[in-house]
């Protein structure tokens, strides 16, 4: 826990979670930084609690986020090489994701709101490059929760978007991506 600071994590491997899939925060900050090669929350999903993210695998595995939040959640990057995302926020507050990405690999983010306030807004995602076949997106708000998408690219496969509220368009955009 390091409540109002940053917690930076570089990892030439893996950064997993050591306790399990459990219900508790693995790491509380304000800012969270996490930087592997081979994969974050592969084992069980990463538990964090924190408003400013920044989750990066570089090589091949999957990054696995539960975010429990207590205020609104900006992740600036969420990226993976050949591997799957998900992220899945509870907390009932909005978040953002400004950009997800990977090389080969599809992307999961579900948010959970208590009002259509509580907006899912992703700005770019693309899951995989020219050669993978399973390069889904999918987006999802549980319970309530408007979705606000940017440029969304699915490369071979499939965008799938579900909302409890609205679903809208982030606008600066005429062309279908």
């Amino acid at each position: 826990t390091a409540a109002n600071d940053v917690v930076t994590i570089t990892a030439a491997g893996a950064i997993n979670d050591n306790g399990g899939d459990d219900a508790a925060a693995d790491i509380v900050a304000t800012t969270i930084d996490l930087n592997a090669v081979d994969g974050i929350g592969n084992t069980a999903s990463f538990d964090v609690t924190g408003t400013a993210l920044t989750i990066d695998s570089s090589g091949t595995g999957n990054v696995d986020i539960d975010s429990l939040a207590v205020a609104d959640v900006v992740v600036a990057t969420l990226t993976a090489g050949t591997g799957t995302i998900t992220f899945e926020q509870s907390g009932n507050v909005d978040l953002t994701v400004t950009t997800t990405t990977t090389t080969d690999g599809a992307i999961s983010i579900s948010n959970v709101g208590d009002a259509d306030a509580d907006v899912l807004l992703v700005t770019t995602a693309t899951a995989g490059g020219g050669t993978g076949s399973n390069d889904d997106i999918t987006l999802l708000t549980t319970t309530a929760g408007d979705i606000t998408i940017g440029v969304l690219t699915a490369a071979n496969d499939v965008v799938t978007i579900t909302a409890a509220g609205a679903i809208n368009d982030n606008g600066g955009d005429d062309a279908a991506a």
